[in-house]
Order: structure tokens, then sequence, then C-alpha cells
């Protein structure tokens, strides 16, 4: 069991306020693992995304829940999930990973956690709003903030896809040695066989023409 607790970044004259916090860890086999998150707040947005970097089919099992026990989400057998949800209560929500659909194999999960905060822009005397663009500073936080999580976005599908085929490469990499060690030894003990069966035959043969 595990503790996150997510820490605030103040931008001065920023609209909004983001925290996120990404971690990778080891979900051995037959293990359920839990991580908690404290809302101070409620109506906060939040964004919840994992993936599975390595492990066998790359899947798991995942639940979050409220404070009050209620489930939020959840998924079976997932390899990976994007979840949008708002903080509707205070207090301690949970975040669990469960691998117990593994009986060997132990999997790789990075998680990340995103939340954002609208905050009141300060009060401006008339002369002051005549100089703050207020809309136009709010759009252009909004869509640097939006552009920001795409990027942020497309660079974790494709890292996840290059752990992903890195895993497939190495496991593929595995079996071919295996199975090629286990056809080499299949083909000496054939080989064997085979001179055993006509030594044993060329004996037989010298015996009865004797």
């Amino acid at each position: 069991m595990r503790v996150i607790t997510l820490s605030g970044i103040t931008l001065f004259l920023l609209a909004s306020l983001a925290s996120a916090i990404e971690l990778t860890f080891k979900l051995e086999n037959q293990e359920k693992q839990c991580y908690y998150l404290d809302s101070f707040h409620t109506g906060e947005k939040t964004h919840f995304t994992y993936a599975v970097q390595s492990g066998g089919s790359f899947d798991v099992d995942y639940m979050i829940k409220a404070p009050s026990q209620k489930t939020v989400a959840l998924g079976k057998k997932r390899r990976q999930a994007d979840v949008f949800f708002t903080l509707e209560e205070k207090g301690e929500y949970e975040f669990c990973f469960d691998n117990h659909m593994s009986t060997f194999t132990d999997k790789i999960v990075t998680m990340e956690i995103t939340m954002e905060n609208e905050l009141s822009l300060p009060a401006l005397t008339r002369d002051e709003a005549k100089d703050y663009k207020k809309d136009s500073m709010q759009s252009t936080v909004l869509e640097i903030s939006t552009a920001l999580s795409e990027i942020d976005r497309v660079q974790n599908y494709f890292k996840t896809r290059e752990h992903r085929n890195y895993s497939t490469v190495k496991s593929t990499q595995a079996r071919i040695f295996w199975f090629s060690l286990a056809e080499s030894i299949m083909v000496v003990a054939l080989s064997a066989l085979q001179v055993f069966i006509v030594k044993t035959f060329f004996k037989r043969s010298g015996r009865r023409g004797v």
C-alpha cells in the first residue's frame, strides 16, 4: 500500500492550477496495490491514466473509489485506461491495481494523475482592466494547457508502445532461443537413437550369420 500526495504548483496570473504526478511501479503476480489521493476541495477536474508497460498479456484490473467507497471507475484485464472525472467528495480517493489473474508474471505499470482547479483572477480597477485582457489571457492559457496535455498524451502513447514492443521482442527472442535449443536436443537425440538402432541391427545380423 502506497500513498500519493499531489503538490500544487502555483503560476502567477494563470487562470487555472494544475497538479500532476507520474509513477512507474512493479505489480507482482497475485498482488494488489492501492494508492491514495487526498481531496481537499470538491469540483476539481481529475484525469487518471495508466498503461501496462511489460509483463504477460499487458493487462491488469483497476478500480477507483471515492471516500464514501462509491466506485468511480473500474476495469477488468485492461492494458490501459483514460478516466476523466470530477472530485465530488472531500477525503481520500483510492486507486487500486490488481494482478491476481497472473500466476507467475509480474507487470510494470505507469500511472499518472492530473488535477485542475479553476482559480478566480484578482480584482482589478477600471484602469487596470483596460490594460489587462482577461479573456485573451484565459483563452491563451487554455490553448497552451490543451496543447501541452495533448503532447504529453501522445508522448506517453508512443512511450507505452515502445515499451510493449520491446517487451514483445524480448519475449519472442527468448521463445526462439528455447525452441532452437529444444530442437537441437531433439536432433541430437534422434541421431543417437538412429545410431543405436543401426548398431543393434548389425549386431543381430552378425550373430545370425555366425
